[in-house]
């Protein structure tokens, strides 16, 4: 009879404990998510956010990149590739044989940046022929950013890229963030530019092991109009 009182207790402190981890972590998404102008989308908002480790990892990763861009509409934009294509493009590629289509990703549409009419983008993973030192030729992966249009300006894209790794086992979106993101990036784009090369994926890199795995990479992503 005298226990039960004592144990409510415990689990009453340990209810306690539970709402106020959960509360700091949705203190912590918030303040995050405050600093973005989202395009509208269900993927934006159902982030596979894995506890306070997460939500702490998640604004470590990204903060530098968010104060370079203040001022800048910045858009935070998970995308996914199959695997399975991903694998073909690296299978099938040849240094001296046309190279196969590129892998596309899933397609976004919103007003990523109205001055420049960018209404839809997604991304691609190609394969470039390039010369050695040596004088040879090998293939080279590269994840690229393709437009819905043409530019009819010249700007900068702001470009910060991360992918996550397995938070549990069968995990298929890579849920668990890493320590720091793979690159953050500024991309010349000249005016009527529809398509730009992002960076090399680097064989046997975090990047192509998720592209292989998951397929799925993350971005924060922002365009700047280049003034004349």
């Amino acid at each position: 009879m005298y226990h039960r009182p004592h144990v409510r207790k415990k689990k009453k402190k340990k209810k306690t404990s539970s709402f106020l981890l959960s509360a700091e972590i949705h203190r912590r998404l918030k303040r995050f998510y405050g600093k973005l102008h989202a395009v509208t989308s269900p993927a934006n908002w159902l982030w596979p956010i894995h506890g306070l480790d997460g939500a702490s990892r998640l604004e470590k990763i990204t903060d530098g990149f968010l104060q370079s861009c203040q001022g800048l509409r910045v858009h935070l934009l998970e995308f996914a590739f199959q695997p399975a294509e991903v694998q073909k493009v690296l299978s099938t590629a040849n240094a001296w044989s046309p190279p196969p289509p590129p892998a596309k990703s899933n397609q976004y549409e919103g007003t990523f940046q109205s001055f420049l009419g960018v209404r839809a983008l997604h991304l691609e993973v190609s394969v470039q022929p390039l010369m050695t030192r040596q004088g040879g030729v090998e293939c080279a992966l590269f994840l690229e950013l393709r437009l819905g249009q043409s530019l009819p300006a010249s700007a900068w894209a702001h470009v910060l890229v991360w992918s996550g790794t397995e938070a549990f086992p069968g995990d298929a979106r890579g849920g668990e963030e890493p320590e720091e993101p793979m690159s953050a990036m500024q991309v010349r784009l000249p005016k009527g530019c529809v398509c730009s090369s992002l960076q090399r994926v680097a064989r046997g890199s975090v990047l192509q092991q998720a592209l292989t795995s998951h397929g799925t990479v993350r971005t924060l992503l922002a365009f700047e109009p280049q003034l004349q």
